[in-house]
């Protein structure tokens, strides 16, 4: 299972099941599946959670979905902030939690979004 890299306090937030929405500035390929969720700088998995879809976000649809994505900033913000041209909202779904967090052995030196093959198959929820 591929693995996305989330900075705190979001990657908890995420596999709690708290945040059922990830903004991005890119669309993802990855729908109706599974990923792993890696901790930003720790190179911890706490778990993984299912994409349901991705959607593009408009202002009015960003502020209407900010109980999901939970973002306080302004639509506009974000983009400058983050230096994005567009928002894109990845839905989630089921998430699970790992009893311990798992080292993500698979990462290399300059991969700052995804992983691939980051949850290995003997790891328990």
């Amino acid at each position: 299972m591929d693995g996305l890299i989330v900075k705190q306090p979001w990657a908890s937030l995420i596999v709690q099941g708290k945040k059922t929405m990830e903004v991005r500035g890119s669309k993802t390929k990855k729908k109706r599946e599974n990923i792993a969720i890696i901790e930003s700088g720790m190179n911890h998995i706490l778990g993984d959670v299912y994409i349901i879809e991705c959607v593009e976000l408009d202002k009015e649809t960003f502020e209407r979905t900010r109980e999901q994505h939970r973002i306080k900033m302004s639509y506009e913000d974000v983009l400058t902030n983050f230096g994005y041209k567009k928002l894109y909202g990845w839905v989630l779904g089921t998430a699970n939690e790992v009893v311990q967090p798992v080292i993500c052995q698979n990462r290399k030196v300059g991969q700052v979004i995804w992983v691939k093959d980051a949850l290995p198959d003997d790891v328990y929820y």
